[in-house]
């Protein structure tokens, strides 16, 4: 799988949704490793990113990003590890906060904060496919609070995986 992963530079509405991407916020800042990801709206589709490395201190939420921004698409996905969490004292029934994943019968999703704009207070993203859902607390089945993203891959092997390192090393080599 290492040698399947390429690094290549294309617009955010040529990134496919669920992928992982680099990037740098236009300043050449610290490359941030993220979940690109899309809501449809009305007239056309609205691009995000949620940054999964480093994690964000100040809480996972969804950053707009231009059509037209540039972005290392990473063309794999995320692999996680997480554990079903009850740290907050929470059970299965009761409601995920900000940064957790939750598993109902549409899939595992993470909750993030919003986007201001959207008039919305949280969003849900489904981490397999990067869509954008709202209100996905019914019917959990699981709530994840400790997890991890592991690297990108498939997910069912350890070994061929690409750690979130290795990924790190290949941008700044290819930069």
């Amino acid at each position: 799988m290492k040698n399947a992963i390429t690094l290549k530079r294309r617009k955010a509405f040529e990134v496919r949704r669920g992928n992982a991407v680099i990037f740098t916020g236009g300043g050449g800042g610290e490359a941030m490793v993220c979940l690109k990801t899309e809501r449809q709206g009305k007239d056309y589709i609205h691009h995000y990113l949620v940054v999964m490395d480093p994690t964000p201190a100040d809480g996972f939420g969804m950053i707009y990003i231009d059509p037209e921004e540039e972005l290392t698409d990473c063309s794999a996905t995320f692999t996680y590890a997480m554990t079903e969490g009850v740290a907050r004292g929470y059970t299965r029934s009761e409601r995920a906060d900000v940064g957790d994943l939750l598993r109902n019968a549409g899939g595992l999703f993470l909750k993030v904060a919003d986007d201001p704009k959207s008039q919305k207070m949280f969003a849900f993203i489904d981490i397999h496919s990067g869509a954008v859902m709202s209100r996905q607390e019914r019917g959990v089945v699981a709530v994840f609070q400790d997890w991890r993203v592991r690297g990108l891959g498939t997910g069912g092997k350890e070994d061929g995986m690409l750690t979130i390192e290795d990924l790190r090393r290949l941008h700044s080599e290819s930069c």
